[in-house]
């Protein structure tokens, strides 16, 4: 992928990285090394995948996404990833959102936490992101615009998508030098 296409597909996905980091990660950058290895689980606990069946399709979603993305590319172990994504979960309404960082506590332990604007028909995905011990939470949250429809959650997992590519994008040449150490 050139330079131009990298720096339109960021542009074009209004991801806002001041020009100057832009075009300093792109003349770095060697051939190829602008892919970014993912890897999307479910928390876990007391050894156990803490999943439902929301979270398993939230986690297939965003999978699907990642797969689609030229920048991104799935990895099936945590060992090989620079980045994890855990799927917290996801929901309808203000009472699960408020409680997501009581059950899982450990996950959001020193995360950065988002604040969504989030109403009784607003669905809602929540995850964190992990590289080494930094933490960050990315929600994506969507107001329904009918009572009977729980909308689309692809729409929700594609926004989580683009967060993670535009954190990545502006984190690379220190993923790229804990990848070094890592192989």
């Amino acid at each position: 992928m050139t330079p131009e296409v990298v720096l339109w597909r960021i542009l074009h996905h209004h991801m806002v990285l001041p020009l100057a980091l832009v075009l300093s990660l792109l003349s770095q950058a060697p051939a190829g090394s602008l892919t970014f290895s993912v890897y999307v689980s479910a928390p876990i606990r007391d050894g156990f995948l803490d999943v439902s069946k929301d979270t398993f399709d939230t986690m297939k979603d965003i999978s699907d996404q990642i797969n689609n993305d030229k920048q991104l590319r799935l990895v099936d172990r945590k060992e090989d990833a620079d980045v994890v994504i855990v799927v917290i979960g996801r929901g309808v309404g203000t009472a699960a959102y408020g409680a997501r960082t009581e059950v899982y506590k450990n996950y959001y332990g020193g995360a950065s936490v988002e604040t969504l604007p989030v109403v009784a028909n607003t669905r809602w995905i929540t995850t964190v992101l992990m590289a080494g011990t930094y933490k960050r939470e990315f929600g994506a949250a969507k107001t329904n615009t009918s009572a009977y429809s729980l909308g689309d959650w692809t729409e929700d997992a594609r926004e989580i998508v683009k967060n993670i590519r535009a954190w990545v994008a502006a984190n690379a040449e220190t993923l790229r030098a804990r990848r070094a150490k890592r192989d």
